[in-house]
């Protein structure tokens, strides 16, 4: 991971020789957004993170300007579900950044938390639905505020969360 003021770019290594990476930056300050070329592409990752620009071929950097640009969001509620009829899980709970990795891990446990609530009222939906809001809210509202602050906002910050 590179921090270059408030944009960070990550990059994972997807096999041998090869990586897949991410640019992350507040919305509406895209650095490549104005940019014609793979050569100004290079130019930028020269300047601000050479350390990775070595490793960004010209048709990579090419290709950088064609890609889709995508927003992150990060969902709160004051309840999971609507009603004695809608339950939301997973995504549509806790929409929570990638880079937490507990995507599909907190699915999974809205999964497990509501069958249990089921077996123990005795398939109550209404009851059931209600006491999974009161059991996985704390927990879903602790996932938005981790993905919230899942990398440092500040320089100062960044030095405390490498050491």
């Amino acid at each position: 991971t590179w921090f270059v003021g408030n944009i960070r770019a990550m990059a994972l290594c997807a096999k041998e020789d090869c990586f897949s990476g991410v640019f992350v930056f507040p919305n509406g300050s895209d650095p490549f957004q104005d940019m014609n070329s793979s050569e100004e592409v290079q130019e930028y990752l020269t300047k601000s993170i050479p350390n990775l620009s070595r490793f960004v071929s010209d048709e990579e950097a090419r290709m950088l300007l064609e890609r889709p640009v995508s927003s992150q969001w990060t969902v709160e509620s004051d309840r999971l579900h609507v009603r004695d009829c809608v339950l939301f899980v997973g995504d549509a709970a806790h929409s929570v950044s990638a880079s937490l990795g507990q995507g599909c891990n907190s699915a999974l446990e809205d999964i497990r938390v509501f069958t249990s609530l089921l077996d123990d009222t005795k398939d109550d939906w209404s009851e059931a639905l209600t006491a999974f809001t009161t059991e996985r809210l704390p927990d879903v509202h602790a996932m938005k505020i981790m993905s919230d602050f899942a990398f440092p906002q500040t320089p100062l910050m960044r030095i405390e969360w490498i050491v």
